[in-house]
């Protein structure tokens, strides 16, 4: 009696987790994630009194330095509301453009949100020559009852499934570091 509406409910709600999963595997996992081969964040910046749209727009630069062109910044939605919520000393916001529905940038550099980055560490890189995403199977999503004892409990189980590969050719690409590490140097 509740196959559709469980199905629909389902339908709509596993492929975004399945995609935060995939999110959360393609920057971190431990042997081939983008942040495990990114370049730490080198401090290149004399000045003692840095904010975060400095560290940032360092971050840019050093990827620059090897040669490439920063195409996006991954913050934790935390961090990227500290940063929209900066303001100079006249009390005025640093990015007031970023409360019109405009996509803020650091130097040319759209600033992007995700939960798959810790909070507290900025993730920096050149996504178009750094890595690649291999999509091999898209996503699936089975249902049954034919799984060990589920016919006789009256119980379905759901399987939600997708095949990917990341390659990240150039480490170089992409540049991380804590946000206190770096405002501490």
């Amino acid at each position: 009696e509740d196959v559709d509406g469980l199905t629909s409910y389902l339908m709509a709600r596993l492929p975004s987790k399945l995609r935060n999963e995939e999110d959360d595997q393609i920057l971190n996992h431990p042997t081939y994630g983008i942040l495990t081969k990114a370049t730490a964040y080198v401090d290149a910046l004399a000045d003692a009194d840095i904010s975060y749209y400095d560290i940032l727009a360092d971050a840019v630069r050093q990827i620059r330095d090897d040669e490439y062109q920063a195409t996006a910044i991954l913050l934790h939605p935390q961090d990227y509301t500290k940063l929209i919520l900066t303001k100079d000393d006249n009390g005025q916001y640093v990015t007031p453009y970023a409360f019109m529905n405009g996509r803020i940038t650091v130097v040319g550099v759209p600033v992007y949100q995700t939960t798959a980055i810790t909070q507290g560490t900025f993730l920096v890189g050149d996504f178009k020559l750094g890595a690649q995403v291999f999509d091999r199977r898209q996503i699936s999503i089975e249902f049954t009852n034919t799984n060990e004892d589920n016919f006789v409990k009256d119980m379905v189980t759901v399987r939600c499934t997708e095949r990917i590969a990341i390659c990240v050719y150039r480490s170089k690409c992409f540049v991380t570091g804590t946000i206190a590490a770096a405002l501490a140097n």
